[in-house]
């Protein structure tokens, strides 16, 4: 009995720990989203549009298989309704920080995302902007015409972000 009482209390204080550790690092990444939109995002000169309301610009540093880490058919899909919804409006901008430039080249012909693409083999942005350093290997930004930070999330992963998305454009 004694020793049940000893590892339910011990199990009490690790579910007590594990949840404190996920807290923090939550309210960590909350931390770094709050001043990356605090921040003046420093975009390649190539971005600047006038005539766009809204970019909905990708971030994206394949680490691996280049092709499934872009994702190019289903970007083409969203750009598309983005298109055929808001005209010009809104646009989709990906930059692509990659090493292996050439594969990226091919990938941004196939999918016809010739004006909307840069790549980024030098590394520019994320050394302008150190804060990107702490996403993963994406991030996803609805701008201002003033390429201010507006709000953050993948709008394929979470319906609540797309509707945010279209709420703001609309």
């Amino acid at each position: 009995m004694i020793l049940f009482c000893k590892l339910k209390g011990g199990l009490l204080i690790l579910l007590f720990l594990i949840v404190i550790c996920s807290c923090s690092e939550s309210n960590e990444k909350e931390q770094i989203v709050k001043k990356l939109m605090e921040s003046e995002l420093v975009l390649p000169s190539l971005i600047r549009d006038s005539e766009t309301e809204y970019t909905i610009f990708r971030y994206i540093r394949p680490k691996s298989c280049t092709s499934c880490q872009l994702q190019m058919g289903k970007w083409r899909i969203y750009k598309r309704r983005l298109e055929k919804k808001y005209g010009d409006r809104v646009r989709l901008l990906l930059l692509i920080d990659t090493s292996v430039p050439d594969e990226a080249q091919k990938l941004i012909e196939i999918y016809k995302f010739k004006n909307n693409s840069i790549i980024d083999s030098s590394h520019n942005f994320v050394k302008e902007n150190p804060l990107i350093q702490q996403f993963e290997d994406e991030i996803i930004m609805l701008l201002d015409r003033n390429d201010k930070i507006i709000l953050i999330g993948n709008p394929f992963e979470n319906t609540k972000i797309d509707s945010l998305y279209q709420q703001i454009i609309d």
